[in-house]
């Protein structure tokens, strides 16, 4: 099986720049001479900003983008997430003389379905424009599996790469000392409620680290400090400090969480986490990290406590961690694990 994808076309929105931090990582990889990155800028918008006048002028630009692929027989094309990006070319490749280049959408993730004819009425309508993709890859297997029966999709149409982060957490703070506290970051479906429960009457101090709207909790003990808006440099530093790290999350059939998991896992923190979609593929339990039920604030003290009084097992499970990213889940992993997905999807099948 070849990992050579072809010419392909790595296309991002947002405010113009070189590249995001991941691009100058990748273009190291043995792929680098098959991809072309393309940024299209809303003008320092974001998609969920932009008026109809926006959407006349990005359309534009990807009808254009498209032609040229096809002039140029570009053989993929790669958006991310389920921004405005995934739906515009999906729809425009549905026209005969745009249906060249093969379109992937890579960490996809769409908010879970909820109830009413509201709800059914935008799954068709992402069903529909969705139809001419050629791969939808997810970072959680519970995850893709959950899009393929609530789409309908087929089984070659939903993948699971597990997530990346960036390689220079693996060799920066490296030499940081353990502070005496302990830290949880992130918005997106944190359980913060359970994670202030778990810490309260143990003297711990724990800081939680979230956006600009707060923890979602309205009663903290005095073990909880919270820090808004904190940017991610100062972030990572934290983090690089802490005595452990803790992912609180809502129990899901998306995933969340892996971004800040994988940043606490490659500095070399030991790492506990709520069973879930974002975290299955990822931690094993008791080999580099700890899993613990969801809601479930007496497991989450339990394993709280014994890292903390345990410091050979904390500093056995960290390393565990750390090694798993440099093994698994840098960019470079992820760009060959993309290459066999889509080297396994051209073969004929039976």
């Amino acid at each position: 099986m070849t990992e050579d994808t072809g010419r392909a076309i790595v296309l991002t929105i947002g405010p113009a720049h070189d590249g995001p931090w991941w691009w100058e990582q990748l273009r190291r990889s043995p792929l680098r001479h098959s991809l072309i990155y393309e940024r299209v800028s809303l003008g320092g918008k974001t998609h969920h900003q932009m008026s109809l006048w926006d959407s006349a002028r990005l359309t534009w630009r990807f009808l254009k983008l498209l032609v040229r692929a096809r002039r140029e027989r570009i053989r993929y094309i790669f958006t991310f997430e389920s921004d405005v990006s995934c739906y515009l070319i999906g729809i425009l490749q549905l026209v005969p003389l745009l249906s060249g280049p093969r379109h992937v959408i890579l960490q996809f993730i769409s908010r879970e379905k909820g109830a009413g004819l509201g709800a059914g009425i935008r799954d068709a309508i992402a069903r529909a424009c969705l139809r001419s993709v050629h791969l939808i890859v997810c970072s959680s297997r519970n995850e893709a599996e959950y899009y393929r029966r609530r789409f309908g999709w087929p089984q070659s149409k939903v993948a699971f790469a597990p997530f990346h982060t960036d390689q220079r957490f693996l060799r920066e703070h490296s030499d940081a000392a353990a502070s005496d506290y302990i830290i949880a970051a992130g918005r997106s479906y944190r359980d913060y409620a359970t994670m202030a429960a778990a810490v309260a009457g143990t003297g711990l101090r724990t800081l939680i680290v979230c956006g600009r709207g707060g923890p979602g909790v309205s009663d903290l003990p005095s073990e909880v400090e919270v820090i808004r808006e904190l940017p991610l440099a100062e972030l990572i530093e934290r983090m690089a400090r802490a005595r452990i790290i803790v992912l609180p999350l809502e129990h899901r059939r998306i995933s969340t969480g892996q971004t800040v998991l994988l940043q606490a896992m490659a500095l070399g923190r030991p790492v506990i986490a709520t069973r879930t979609a974002g975290t299955e593929d990822y931690l094993e339990d008791g080999e580099n990290g700890v899993l613990t039920p969801p809601g479930d604030a007496t497991a989450l003290r339990t394993a709280i406590l014994d890292l903390w009084h345990d410091e050979a097992r904390a500093a056995t499970l960290a390393r565990a961690a750390r090694r798993a990213v440099s093994r698994r889940h840098l960019p470079l992993h992820y760009a060959h694990q993309i290459a066999r997905l889509l080297a396994s999807s051209e073969m004929p099948r039976a």
